[in-house]
């Protein structure tokens, strides 16, 4: 039995409402780890710049090339010490990914749970109309 598209439509949008409010909620309860990890970023690639001698906005630029995996390679850290800061930004990126797929990931089950609810309920109203 198809059902009207508004019901549909309905239903999407409650989903995706309830996952905006999970992931929001999600990152709310994370946000001192993301800060903390972004303004550590952010340190790194600065001290980076000073060490190489590219100035603080190429240093920023390239921790944030590096926490993100892009690596464009157009800013190579040429001494031991800023090699192992770029790992460890990189690893910091990777860590700081994982937390955001994790929150989404959550989110996700939560309006998905919210749907078969709502849809259990339908159904159930609808086998309370008797004969």
């Amino acid at each position: 039995m198809a059902e009207p598209r508004a019901a549909l439509s309905a239903r999407d949008r409650e989903m995706r409402r309830t996952f905006l409010t999970a992931f929001h909620r999600g990152v709310r309860l994370l946000w001192p780890i993301f800060s903390g990890l972004l303004l550590l970023v952010a340190g790194l690639g600065a001290l980076v710049g000073a060490v190489e001698g590219w100035g603080m906005g190429q240093g920023l630029y390239f921790a944030y090339v590096t926490a993100l995996t892009i690596g464009y390679g157009d800013l190579v850290p040429s001494r031991l010490s800023t090699r192992v800061i770029a790992a460890v930004i990189g690893i910091m990126g990777v860590v700081t990914s994982g937390l955001v797929a994790g929150v989404a990931v959550a989110a996700i089950q939560d309006a998905v749970r919210a749907r078969e609810r709502l849809e259990e309920e339908a159904l159930g109203k609808s086998g309370e109309a008797g004969p």
